[in-house]
């Protein structure tokens, strides 16, 4: 899923992968120590959510990669120190944007796994309507 975060440079690539795959993106990385949930590569503008976690869980770790994503494009990343206000601000201009493409992923990710539920059933009938011959 290609989004855009409405500034000027801002498409990112929604990617999900598998456990072993995020593991793979990050070797530098103890596997003993971490379950990777999500990782955003900005120089790459990809952001990668682990397929095996639960829908709540994909749509909890995109919000938090997405506000990363945004962070980047909005300039707001290489802060050392957030005052209450600046934090104020980043939730506030960012929020309708990360909910906006958030509810899109999940909207997408709910009608594929109905197509492959009905692909299931469609099996299902068939073989019942072939049992016993």
């Amino acid at each position: 899923m290609l989004v855009n975060f409405g500034v000027e440079n801002s498409n990112y690539e929604i990617t999900l992968a598998d456990t072993e795959s995020m593991y793979n993106l990050q070797p530098e990385k103890d596997r003993s120590k971490f379950l990777p949930f999500g990782l955003t590569i900005h120089k790459e503008r990809k952001i990668y959510i682990n397929s095996d976690l639960c829908l709540q869980e994909r749509y909890k770790t995109l919000l938090h990669e997405l506000m990363h994503a945004w962070m980047w494009v909005t300039g707001n990343a290489n802060h050392e120190e957030y005052n209450e206000d600046h934090i104020c601000e980043m939730v506030a201009s960012s929020n309708t944007v990360i909910y906006d493409i958030a509810c899109r992923f999940v909207k997408e990710e709910l009608n594929n796994e109905i197509k492959t539920i009905k692909v299931e059933l469609d099996k299902v009938k068939s073989e019942n309507l072939n049992w016993g011959e």
